[in-house]
């Protein structure tokens, strides 16, 4: 029976993550919820009566997890992560991985030395149609690629409006200042969504950025962005362009086009036309839980993966404050 906690067990985690836990009950023990919210905390005590329930974070990494979800706010992903990596426990961190790139290859390292699993919440990667795209690639390669588009759109203007009725239910309202102030966020749709384009588009290709010019608009405040633009350069010599819109309403659509020396592909993920989403909120919970058991799980959530995101990110958004573009620095 692994040993799971939370850190941050704010709305995301009462909404996804737990109902999650709690379907893998016959594998996983919930022992340890981390929350600076009292309600929160006196709701977990009497939902889960054998479990440490506290807000301070040593006292959940006591409790001896085998397994740690760290979903607090984006500015504390790099320090939790790195507190439950050194506790001994496999880690899924939700996205944004870290808000800079030094902190993500760091966690990384720090994984490996621990002989860890290290993950973070791409939800998107694991869905089947995009294990399918992967796999087609792989089946039919197109060669060295040249250009990567990529255009993404979410239906969460609520959300970046901090609209009241954005709640999945009255229990899961997310705390405004995770996703509107930029010291907490690290931005606005770079980090908070277009991530999750990001990492499929590199999924794909195995790419990785050098530079990055970013055009940010439909600004919520400085630093805080419904809207973006990308322009990118990759190791090798290929291209990118990659834009995300936040909508007022639905679908969540996400579309790839790659052009390769030997042939082209394209890709089109949209909610409605097929199940893309389904499963959307828990792949990354059970991709955990089954590396945690010692399963060989194919997935493409790696801490890896998410250190390249970052820096493409951590590099959009040095380029809106500079407005130029901006190197992506060699790892450590």
């Amino acid at each position: 029976m692994l040993r799971a906690g939370i850190i941050g067990a704010g709305a995301w985690a009462r909404h996804h993550h737990l109902p999650r836990l709690a379907a893998r009950s016959d594998e996983v023990a919930v022992v340890a919820l981390c929350t600076t919210d009292a309600a929160a905390r006196a709701t977990y005590r009497a939902a889960w009566p054998d479990a440490i329930v506290t807000d301070v974070v040593p006292e959940a990494l006591a409790a001896g997890l085998d397994l740690c979800i760290v979903a607090s706010p984006p500015a504390l992903h790099a320090g939790h992560a790195r507190a439950a990596l050194e506790a001994g426990a496999h880690v899924l961190v939700e996205k944004p991985f870290t808000l800079r790139s030094a902190d993500a290859w760091a966690l990384v390292a720090l994984a490996a030395a621990a002989d860890r699993h290290l993950l973070c919440a791409f939800n998107w990667n694991e869905f089947h149609v995009a294990r399918a795209a992967r796999d087609l690639l792989a089946a039919a390669p197109i060669g060295e690629i040249e250009a990567v588009t990529m255009v993404m759109s979410s239906p969460l203007r609520n959300l970046f409006d901090a609209a009241p009725d954005f709640a999945y239910d009255a229990d899961a309202q997310p705390e405004p200042a995770t996703w509107l102030d930029p010291d907490t966020s690290g931005g606005g749709y770079a980090s908070g969504q277009l991530a999750h384009g990001l990492a499929f588009a590199l999924a794909l290709t195995g790419l990785r950025a050098t530079e990055v010019f970013m055009g940010a608009g439909g600004l919520v405040r400085d630093g805080v962005e419904r809207h973006v633009a990308l322009a990118i350069r990759f190791a090798g010599g290929a291209i990118g362009s990659c834009s995300g819109t936040t909508t007022h309403s639905g679908p969540y659509r996400l579309a790839v086009d790659l052009a390769g020396a030997d042939g082209d592909a394209s890709f089109d993920l949209e909610e409605g036309v097929t199940d893309v989403t389904a499963g959307a909120e828990t792949a990354s919970v059970d991709v955990l839980v089954d590396l945690a058991l010692g399963r060989d799980v194919d997935h493409a959530s790696s801490g890896v993966l998410a250190a390249r995101v970052v820096e493409i990110v951590d590099a959009a958004t040095r380029s809106v404050a500079s407005g130029r573009p901006e190197r992506v620095p060699e790892p450590a």
